[in-house]
């Protein structure tokens, strides 16, 4: 019973740290976009 609890936690943990990798990655590749935009804005 506990080693099923463990295993399930960690799969948790390990699914909410692809989870945040994968926002922050989005979230530069928007900064990147909006900062070209803007930049191509400008010329």
């Amino acid at each position: 019973m506990k080693a099923k609890v463990l295993s399930s936690s960690l799969m948790l943990l390990r699914l909410g740290i692809q989870l945040a990798l994968g926002f922050r990655h989005s979230l530069s590749l928007w900064t990147v976009f909006i900062e070209f935009s803007c930049r191509r804005r400008q010329i």
